[in-house]
Parts: C-alpha cells; sequence; structure tokens
C-alpha cells in the first residue's frame, strides 16, 4: 500500500498497544466478536518491532528455516543492501509472540513490503500457533491496513 503524503511510514507513532483496543463492538467488527475467539481477543497485543536484534530473534524463532528464502542471513543481506527499516507487526497472546507479519518500509516507493523485498521467495505470515492461523492473519492484516489510513 502506497502512503502519499510522505516517505514516513504510516502508524510509525504507535509501537504497542491491546489490540481490541482497534476493534469497538460495531456490526462491522462482529466477525471478531461473535466467535470462539471473542475471550480470546482482549488477551491480544500488537507490538511493532523495529530494532534489527529484536527482528532476528522473531525471524529466527518463527522462520521454517525450510529454503534458502527463510534463512535470516539470506533477507539480513537485502536488508543491508537496500536498508529499509524493519517492522515487524507482532501478535502477542498473554505476553508471548505467536505471529509476525515481517515487513521493512520502502521509502523511495513509500510502501510496505515483505522484510528483504520483493523478489526473495517464500514470503508469508509467520505464526506458531496453527490452530490460530486464519484469525491472527486476519487480524493482522486488518490493524496492517488500519494503520495505513
Amino acid at each position: 500500500m502506497e502512503n502519499s503524503e510522505n516517505a514516513e511510514p504510516p502508524g510509525e507513532r504507535l509501537n504497542e498497544f491491546p489490540l481490541i483496543s482497534l476493534f469497538p463492538k460495531t456490526e462491522q467488527n462482529s466477525w471478531l466478536w461473535k466467535n470462539g475467539y471473542s475471550k480470546l481477543a482482549p488477551q491480544l497485543l500488537v507490538k511493532i518491532h523495529s530494532h534489527l536484534e529484536e527482528c532476528q530473534w522473531l525471524w529466527d524463532k518463527f522462520s521454517p528455516n525450510n529454503s534458502l528464502f527463510n534463512l535470516w542471513e539470506f533477507r539480513l543481506a537485502w536488508f543491508q543492501g537496500f536498508g529499509y527499516h524493519p517492522y515487524f507487526y507482532t501478535l502477542y497472546l498473554r505476553e508471548k509472540p505467536v505471529a509476525v507479519l515481517p515487513l521493512w518500509f520502502n521509502k523511495e516507493e513509500k510502501r510496505y513490503e515483505w522484510f528483504g523485498g520483493l523478489w526473495p521467495e517464500d514470503n508469508h505470515f509467520l505464526l506458531l500457533m496453527k490452530s490460530l492461523s486464519l484469525f491472527c492473519l486476519r487480524l493482522l492484516l486488518v490493524l496492517f491496513f488500519l494503520m495505513l489510513l
């Protein structure tokens, strides 16, 4: 998504917040409040990690490391080449990370991209709890697009 106003990423002012603060109990958000996950939602916290050491720790914890493209060293080489600032949107359940959307902000194109850019394959949402995969994916994607507004 593009941010046409300037070269700074949208939502940069926030780095940690309860997930439910973005989803009031409305009909539009009923998918969150009227399902089996409604008791889980208040326990979720979103943190945006931008320090490279934290991003590496998250990558090492979540990446399946099943291909060259999933290795931290491979992604780090792209980071060192481009120098774009990382933004790892991380979903926490009871203070434990359960899902990561690993991105960086391309300041020339004024948009978020996968960490490592668009060329590497195997770009995907990283998660530990497979049972929460669709729920976490939907939450982080909605959150990400809310941050762009």
